[in-house]
């Protein structure tokens, strides 16, 4: 944690097999991976050519990789955010209902401030995964139950808060058992229930393990 200008705090204490121990999710680690990757690999080609960088994982390339990561999953977001509205609103409307909540909330001091902390990732889940609930309510194939509940799942690995928007496809699972004309759906909506579970606990159990 001295490596990146973190310590003092007893929770920074190592764990008993001396690795570092963390109070966050694994969830943005997960999705900053891919920039971590290239951060990586400018950091070995810098050294490899003498520059005097450390290629330990906490040098100006790898921070700037999570920076860029956290900058670009809070603009996908965004995007995902306007595609919604513009699913039940006119182009105009859903252009400037995101604006509003790109410039009323506090997102924007996340996407170019403080990039690294899991907001900006933990928007671009949200919004994805409402945005897919949405794009395929009431005509959802079995391998989108099971797409949306491996997005649900990574979501929550992201930011354990984000719990309360599997509200959505929840009461969809309800209403189908409540209002079911015949045992075929009912077991159908049973079926589809148990398979968004099972993909959510596989793509939360990294954040278990």
């Amino acid at each position: 944690y001295g490596l990146i200008g973190i310590g003092g705090e007893a929770i920074m204490t190592p764990t008993p097999t001396g690795y570092a121990q963390t109070a966050w999710s694994v969830g943005p680690a997960i999705a900053w991976m891919p920039f971590y990757a290239v951060g990586h690999a400018g950091a070995s080609y810098l050294a490899a050519r003498g520059v005097q960088v450390a290629t330990d994982g906490s040098s100006y390339p790898y921070r700037q990789a999570v920076a860029v990561a956290g900058l670009f999953y809070g603009l996908l977001g965004f995007w995902f955010c306007y595609r919604l509205a513009a699913r039940h609103y006119a182009g105009g409307l859903a252009i400037l209902s995101t604006a509003a909540l790109a410039l009323g909330s506090f997102m924007l001091w996340y996407l170019v401030k403080e990039p690294t902390m899991s907001h900006a990732t933990s928007m671009c889940a949200v919004a994805a995964f409402v945005y897919a609930w949405d794009l395929t309510r009431g005509r959802r194939a079995a391998w989108q139950w099971a797409a949306l509940g491996l997005l649900g799942g990574l979501m929550l690995a992201i930011r354990w808060q984000n719990l309360v928007f599997v509200a959505f496809p929840a009461w969809e699972l309800a209403s189908a058992l409540a209002s079911g004309p015949g045992a075929r759906d009912r077991r159908a909506a049973v079926l589809h229930g148990a398979l968004f579970g099972a993909c959510a606990f596989v793509a939360f159990l990294p954040q278990l393990v």
